[in-house]
């Protein structure tokens, strides 16, 4: 599991480590290995995120169709041009603004997590787990302020030679 974090803003006190609630979201321990089970990722993925926004005493994140472009965008060109970067081709800003998250000029607060896991490592569950146990992804997907979340998920690994099924994922969360 390859893990990338990233804050647009200075950190917060660290919130509450959240813990994993006891009922699972639909799918959660689902390999990410076709389109059906990418766009249940989706959906899974954010279930688990507010979940665990819930047990740190946080608002949920309610889903950005304009951030779900970027963060979608962004994991497909690190999957097709070989890079796990936040700003491999555009910054998160720029992929914000261009999504229309974010006008130009406007002030927001953004930040994003990126991941990437083969096999087992590829389920909802297991990539979210990889999150939290990251300081850095767990300030992220739990900062207080954030309100929107937008997540990409693409079938492939960033990187060339990677053998067997993989999951890239992007998630962009914002403030406007």
């Amino acid at each position: 599991m390859v893990l990338g974090a990233f804050l647009a803003a200075s950190a917060p006190a660290r919130p509450r480590v959240a813990q994993q609630a006891t009922s699972p979201c639909s799918g959660a321990d689902t390999m990410i290995l076709d389109e059906a089970s990418r766009r249940r990722g989706v959906s899974t993925l954010l279930c688990l995120v507010n979940r665990s926004r819930a047990a740190a005493g946080l608002k949920p994140l309610r889903r950005s169709t304009s951030l779900d472009g970027a963060a979608r965008t962004h994991s497909a060109a690190m999957v097709e041009r070989s890079f796990f970067s936040h700003s491999g081709t555009l910054g998160l800003r720029r992929r914000a603004v261009r999504s229309g998250y974010i006008r130009r000029g406007r002030r927001a607060l953004l930040g994003e997590t990126i991941a990437w896991g083969m096999g087992t490592m590829a389920t909802p569950a297991q990539l979210l787990a990889a999150f939290l146990e990251s300081a850095p992804h767990r300030l992220t997907l739990l900062h207080p302020q954030f309100r929107d979340a937008g997540i990409g998920v693409t079938l492939g690994a960033p990187l060339r030679g990677a053998d067997g099924p993989a999951t890239t994922v992007t998630v962009d969360l914002g403030r406007r």
